[in-house]
This record gives structure tokens, C-alpha cells and sequence, in this order.
């Protein structure tokens, strides 16, 4: 019985016959699973070189041979652009249905000490009584953290939401920098 380096015939004959009974994956299949992957990286704050990980490579070959984790790099250029912005229009549709929106906002320092701002806005959507809660943006700090540079951060992406005029209220940690912002 002739055995190849990589797996021993049995194995092999064993994913053939997935493929023939099930055949290949559809478009629609193909995108659902990349999109999962997606989804794990962002609500489990993975890194995006969590594809590369040859335990999880293992781990989706075994559950179902027919799929192929994409690299890093084809993931950013396209399934997350994609997602990204199926999500923002979501979202958009649900600030445009809502009057009042109450934004939280903190400034918090990465493990490189990179500074970011995060907004969070905090809503009800028309014809709900259960609060909604969606963030905004996490913007990286290039410059000053200075109320009037922290403030046009925030009147900019709101503007871009089409939300400004809804704001009533914002919430902070009461850092200085921060209150003279609002």
C-alpha cells in the first residue's frame, strides 16, 4: 500500500468523497463562510493574521475540506471593505429613523501608546423601546489632544453620519481635554 508524505491514502479518499457527494461550495457558501471569519476576528478582537494560524487552517480543513482560508491581505482588500460598508449602511438607515441619539466618547492608548478616540451613539430606533447602541468611529490621534482639535473630530464624524443635529447629549470620562471639547 503506497502512503504520500502529507496524508495517508485513507484520509485522502475520505475528503474526495466529501467533495463528490457534497460537490464544491456555491459563490453564495463561499461568501457566507468568509463573512463568519470576518465576524470571529471582529467579535472575538482577533488580529487579522488569525487566518494564517496553521491550527485554524487545520481546524476549517477538518470540519470541511471544501474550504480555503483566504490570506490576510485578500480579506482587507475585499470581504471587509464589503462588510464594512453593508454594515454603515445598516447603520445609517437606523440614525436616519431616530430623532435623539446621546453619544459616550473616551480617548483611551493602544499596548504601541497610539492614542485613539472612539464615539459610541446610543439611540432608539423608530418605533422601538429597546436601546441601540452602535460605534461610530475609533479614530487614530495624530495630533494634540486639545479640546478644539478633539471637538472638530467629533462635529466631522457626526456631520459624516448625518447626525449632528440629533446629538443631545454627550457623555466623557471628564478629562479636561474632553469637557472643553463639548
Amino acid at each position: 500500500m503506497a502512503t504520500t508524505k502529507s496524508e495517508p491514502p485513507i484520509k485522502r479518499q475520505k475528503q474526495l468523497l466529501l467533495v463528490n457527494r457534497f460537490g464544491a461550495p456555491s459563490e453564495l457558501q463561499i461568501k457566507a463562510f468568509y463573512e463568519a471569519i470576518v465576524r470571529m476576528i471582529a467579535e472575538d478582537l482577533q488580529p487579522l493574521s488569525i487566518v494564517e494560524n496553521e491550527g485554524l487552517k487545520n481546524m476549517v480543513k477538518l470540519l470541511d475540506s471544501r474550504y480555503k482560508i483566504h490570506s490576510r491581505r485578500a480579506l482587507d482588500r475585499t470581504i471587509i471593505p464589503n462588510m464594512y460598508t453593508n454594515f454603515r449602511n445598516k447603520v445609517q438607515t437606523l440614525l436616519n429613523d431616530t430623532s435623539y441619539i446621546a453619544i459616550t466618547t473616551d480617548i483611551w492608548t493602544s499596548i504601541n501608546t497610539d492614542s485613539f478616540k472612539t464615539m459610541t451613539a446610543h439611540f432608539f430606533p423608530k418605533g422601538q423601546s429597546k436601546l441601540k447602541t452602535v460605534v461610530l468611529c475609533t479614530k487614530k490621534l495624530k495630533h494634540s489632544h486639545t479640546g478644539a482639535h478633539l471637538a472638530e473630530i467629533m462635529t466631522s464624524e457626526l456631520n459624516s453620519w448625518g447626525s449632528l443635529d440629533k446629538v443631545v447629549a454627550i457623555f466623557t470620562d471628564g478629562g479636561s481635554n474632553i469637557k472643553s471639547a463639548g
